[in-house]
């Protein structure tokens, strides 16, 4: 196995004996094999890649195509029937739903047992279980039998497991496309933070912009073969090119509870003083903020306490989507209005006005306040990301990304005169695709 990768597949097959009915299974273990009943269903065929230490590779494909049944010879729990597959380091997979929980046992019995089959000690995975739990926030239900878990309970306790152990080798299959919007963000937040440690990610997802966005390369599998391998956008194309004939899957539930963040309504102004508390520094505390939803626009009031001097201060704020691709970015100093110099006991307030053509959704945002942004160094000083939410309210524009401002002029000609029709004084407005 070459030490650059963490994974090699090569020449990987799998077979299934299949049977019509249970009858037929039985008439061929009576007849001693002198009756043959069984069907023999090709999964893979000769499937062969590798993966770099440190990278995160999507898997593309239809259902049915072999896409888990290869994740599941990867993670160890099925033997191919040809071929040899080569893991190095520890690995983590979120296989099936609940795959791999006790179910009469607690969450939090099934959480330490769960770290230990990923190679912790005893010791280790007791001091894994606060930041289990504190992850997957189930309240009292981490103290209950997982038999009494919703699917989403299942994701989140499996999810906050695997990703707390710090897997060498991460593999997921589908697992996000269940639970909430703002689990699902807290989850890329977390990958990327297992990517940036060098981490290798396994991905399966059929939302192909989650594909687009977080993964270095992608593999399409359909009907067990490999049909394409490479850049990500590549292979994106070539799979939306190869199956467009198939109905695409349904939208992701876009429902948001606020017990994995805080979730900043029109309206609404929140204490931002428990998010990430214990790892927060001092000298300037962001302590809240406030959404006001106008026509065309937001205001995004921000509040803050100076504990120590401050003489350079810039305030920053990003909108993302739910996989943390930045959307938008801005400032105080990239906007010219210069905060500082600041003094122990200085309060501020700012106001972001933003245009808002973005649908409606929910957007994780970024505010960081540091010093240093006309003098340098630029120090980071207050920070709070992955944990704020703004909800944008729906204006029944569709699936579409984004609306953009479009003045529209339409010749018409009657009997060979052509009248210029001109633009409407409103502004027309065409939408972009995602």
């Amino acid at each position: 196995m070459s030490p650059d990768n963490a994974v090699e597949i090569a020449g990987v097959s799998k077979q299934f004996r299949t049977y019509r009915s249970s009858g037929d299974q039985i008439l061929e273990l009576l007849s001693l094999g002198l009756v043959r009943r069984q069907r023999l269903h090709q999964a893979l065929h000769d499937v062969s890649f590798s993966v770099a230490r440190g990278e995160c590779v999507g898997i593309l494909g239809t259902n049915g195509s072999g896409k888990s049944t290869l994740l599941q010879i990867v993670a160890g729990t099925m033997r191919p029937s040809e071929g040899q597959v080569s893991v190095r380091g520890r690995v983590a997979a979120l296989l099936e739903l609940g795959a791999g929980f006790a179910p009469d046992f607690t969450g939090r019995e099934n959480a330490l047992l769960s770290a230990r089959l990923l190679g912790c000690t005893e010791a280790e995975a007791e001091a894994l279980l606060p930041r289990i739990v504190e992850f997957a926030g189930i309240g009292e239900f981490i103290d209950r039998p997982v038999r009494t878990y919703s699917s989403g309970m299942y994701v989140r306790l499996a999810f906050a497991t695997a990703a707390s152990a710090s897997p060498d080798v991460f593999i997921i299959d589908e697992a996000l496309a269940v639970g909430d919007r703002v689990f699902q963000g807290r989850c890329y937040a977390r990958l990327r933070e297992l990517k940036q440690a060098g981490a290798t990610i396994l991905f399966v997802s059929h939302d192909l912009a989650s594909v687009g966005s977080f993964c270095d390369r992608a593999v399409w599998i359909e009907k067990g073969h490999l049909r394409s391998q490479g850049a990500v956008q590549a292979v994106v194309a070539d799979y939306v090119a190869g199956t467009r004939h198939d109905t695409p899957p349904p939208a992701p539930d876009r429902a948001a509870t606020a017990g994995d963040g805080l979730v900043l309504r029109p309206g609404d102004t929140v204490d931002l003083g428990g998010l990430d508390a214990s790892d927060r520094p001092t000298a300037v505390r962001l302590v809240s903020a406030r959404l006001e939803a106008r026509e065309g626009h937001v205001e995004l009031g921000v509040d803050a306490v100076v504990r120590d001097d401050v003489r350079d201060p810039d305030l920053s704020l990003a909108v993302k989507d739910i996989r943390g691709l930045p959307l938008y970015g801005t400032g105080t100093s990239s906007e010219g209005r210069r905060i500082g110099p600041l003094r122990a006991g200085d309060r501020f307030h700012a106001v972001f006005r933003i245009p808002m053509p973005l649908r409606g959704d929910l957007y994780p945002l970024a505010l960081s306040i540091s010093d240093g942004c006309h003098t340098g160094p630029h120090l980071p000083i207050d920070t709070i990301d992955g944990r704020l939410f703004m909800e944008v309210p729906a204006r029944g524009r569709g699936r579409h990304l984004i609306d953009v401002p479009c003045d529209v002029e339409v010749d018409v000609l009657h009997s060979g005169v052509g009248v210029l029709m001109p633009p409407r004084r409103e502004m027309h407005r065409r939408s972009v695709c995602a």
